[in-house]
């Protein structure tokens, strides 16, 4: 008797399912909305927050949202009100309208914000009117801003609408610049002579960003603007629309400029105007005052022009910012400044840079004065406690010659050696780094240098064959680092370079076992480099594990990394995926997430890491670390790299693009 009562009740519920089902749809997608539908009215505000998340994600979507729509009138916490607002966000439709109005009407703070991003995911005119308007309520204004920021330039005719009513709405000026969107420039340039101040300088700000150069004459005039305020976003403006003509009226302005204006305004006349700019910083280094002076030098570090070379060698010389002159100096464009760094050579700072010139303008340096420079180089000590310093520069400034010298180190006793040998031979690279590197990662059980191997690998430049499209050459064979994704102590650096590498079959199925078990880690930095390595493996199959990331983890870049590697796999995403993904898109609240997750959605595929021409170098000073510090490296694309520094506390990274990457010193306790 039992089971028969145990079957019509699971008639009964299989019954209402089938009921409100539509013609072709099959029941099964209708039971999980069933269910969580009840959860809506639980007791509990956990129960029902959690309903209306499962919500945004499972089961039918119009059912779903019908639900929601139901609690959202009814419910009275806003912790559930502001999940209701998201899963509406993630499955928009046409009749949330209304009732997201009503309820965005009397919305305050959290939940004004999620109804506001409920509002722009529907992406309809109305809504989006809905939104600007908003802008003229205190109370609603940053929900509204917010939303609009996401909706980008496809509210510019609501807000240029909206300013035509009210001209002074300094908001909507804002997102005009924000969305870049070079309809607005005609109203802009009105609004910039305006004869209220904030909005001048709204405006002369969104000019800036739209980047037009319609724009550029409403900037010359506001450079007399009575407003000090309207006037530094003047000449900020002019660095980037003027032109070289215009490099007159700033001189004009500096001879009057007052203490506070001078930095701006010798910027401005560098960026539009270099050769008149040198001159006038080589002016003030000159000056009989101080701060001049201090600001010429700044000037002069920030924009490492020919002209300048003289002022950075006297910083230099003068040593009391010897350092960053050296690294200016380096930069000088074509190499024009080492020659300076060769004179000084044996300073240890202008080695170093001298060295990352060459590597730096590699193309375009002379080659007589590259022989002088490896000269120089090969001078320094071969041997000793310096030696992986020597070992490292000549590797950097790609003298071929020492790579026989880092080939045996790596068989050397000494860790602090092999692991300086490890790092030098990834700079210098070539086909005969890369099988030494190989065959020493393949014996290494030294943690700390088999970390240095891989890193070494992955920073290799790319061979011959992969620059032809052939892909990077396999590993004599990938046991040891996939038995090394087994180690805690290896297993980022052997998920990052497994992820490089051409797998098929069983190692490849073993290499995404261990990365999606990586991605599960406590440590964010291991869920980092885990997505990372996910989207440049290839690994579609784990998007679902990387959606889940996205959506729950509460590490911001961990979030931001499991985005960034959806955007690597995009092209390789079903219909259904990128929809999945699409609808995350709508409700995530980070910007760069969003960006992310867009592209995805768009079926385009990014590269997974890219190359430059940068050189990254610092040095960590740490008392009772005669081996060198061990450093977390982050970089933006999700990759966490734990290295060690050369005993002198120095690292260097090569061919980066411009980018920012946050170094982290690990402190022993």
């Amino acid at each position: 008797m039992a089971w028969v009562l145990a079957w019509g009740v699971l008639a009964w519920g299989l019954s209402a399912a089938v009921v409100e089902a539509q013609p072709g749809e099959p029941w099964s997608r209708l039971l999980p909305s069933v269910r969580l539908e009840r959860q809506l009215h639980a007791t509990g505000f956990a129960e029902r927050r959690a309903a209306a998340e499962a919500l945004g994600r499972v089961g039918d979507a119009a059912q779903a949202r019908a639900a929601l729509l139901e609690a959202l009138e009814g419910e009275r916490d806003p912790r559930v009100r502001v999940a209701i607002a998201d899963s509406l966000a993630r499955r928009p439709g046409p009749e949330a309208f209304e009732p997201l109005v009503a309820a965005f009407d009397v919305a305050r703070d959290l939940e004004a914000r999620a109804l506001a991003r409920a509002l722009a995911a529907l992406g309809s005119v109305p809504a989006r009117g809905v939104l600007v308007d908003a802008l003229a309520r205190d109370d609603l204004r940053v929900a509204a801003r917010e939303a609009l920021e996401r909706v980008g330039v496809e509210a510019v005719p609501q807000l240029l609408r909206r300013l035509r009513e009210d001209p002074d709405e300094v908001a909507a000026i804002e997102l005009l610049g924000q969305a870049g969107d070079a309809q607005a420039v005609p109203l802009l340039t009105r609004l910039a002579t305006s004869p209220i101040p904030a909005v001048r300088r709204a405006a002369l700000a969104s000019l800036v960003a739209i980047g037009d150069p319609r724009g550029r004459a409403v900037v010359l005039d506001a450079l007399s603007d009575p407003e000090p305020g309207v006037q530094r976003i003047a000449v900020g403006a002019l660095s980037r629309l003027g032109t070289e003509a215009d490099g007159a009226r700033l001189e004009e302005r500096l001879a009057e400029a007052r203490r506070g204006q001078r930095r701006q305004l010798l910027e401005a006349l560098l960026r539009v105007a270099p050769a008149r700019g040198a001159e006038a910083v080589v002016a003030e280094v000159t000056s009989d005052a101080a701060e001049r002076v201090r600001v010429a030098g700044d000037l002069a570090l920030a924009h490492p022009f020919a002209r300048l070379t003289p002022v950075l060698y006297g910083m230099f010389r003068e040593g009391g910012r010897r350092q960053e002159a050296a690294a200016a100096l380096a930069e000088v464009e074509g190499g024009r400044g080492l020659g300076v760094l060769l004179r000084e050579a044996e300073a240890p700072e202008a080695s170093r840079e001298l060295a990352v010139g060459l590597r730096r303008w590699e193309s375009r340096v002379p080659s007589s004065l590259r022989e002088r420079a490896l000269t120089r180089l090969r001078a320094l000590p071969a041997e000793g406690p310096g030696a992986p310093r020597a070992w490292v520069l000549r590797a950097l400034a790609r003298d071929e010659e020492i790579a026989g010298t880092l080939a045996r180190a790596l068989e050397s006793e000494d860790g602090v050696a092999r692991r300086a040998a490890a790092h030098a031979l990834g700079l210098l690279g070539g086909e005969r780094a890369r099988e030494a590197l190989w065959e020493a990662l393949t014996v290494e059980r030294d943690a700390s240098v088999f970390r240095a191997l891989a890193a070494a690998l992955m920073e290799l430049p790319p061979s011959r064959a992969a620059r032809a499209g052939l892909g990077p050459p396999p590993p004599p064979s990938p046991a040891p680092l996939l038995a090394a994704l087994e180690d805690p102590e290896r297993a980022r650096e052997a998920a990052a370079l497994a992820a490089t590498l051409p797998l098929e079959g069983r190692a490849a199925r073993q290499r995404g076992r261990a990365l999606r078990r990586l991605l599960r880690e406590s440590e964010a930095a291991d869920r980092t480099t885990a997505a990372w390595a996910l989207g440049a493996a290839g690994e579609a199959a784990a998007w679902r594990a990387l959606l889940e990331r996205v959506e729950r983890d509460e590490v911001t870049e961990v979030r931001r990394a499991a985005a960034r590697a959806l955007a690597v796999l995009g092209a390789r995403l079903s219909t259904a995926q990128r929809e999945a993904v699409a609808a995350a898109a709508r409700a995530a609240e980070d910007d760069e997430v969003r960006r992310w997750l867009a592209q995805a959605a768009g079926g385009r595929s990014m590269p997974a890491r890219v190359r430059g021409r940068q050189v990254l170098r610092f040095r960590v000073r740490a008392a009772g670390a005669p081996s060198g510090v061990a450093v977390d490296l982050a970089f933006p694309d999700g990759r966490v790299l734990r290295l060690h520094t050369l005993p002198s506390g120095e690292l260097f990274l090569a061919d980066l693009p411009d980018q920012v990457v946050d170094v982290r010193p690990r402190v022993a306790r």
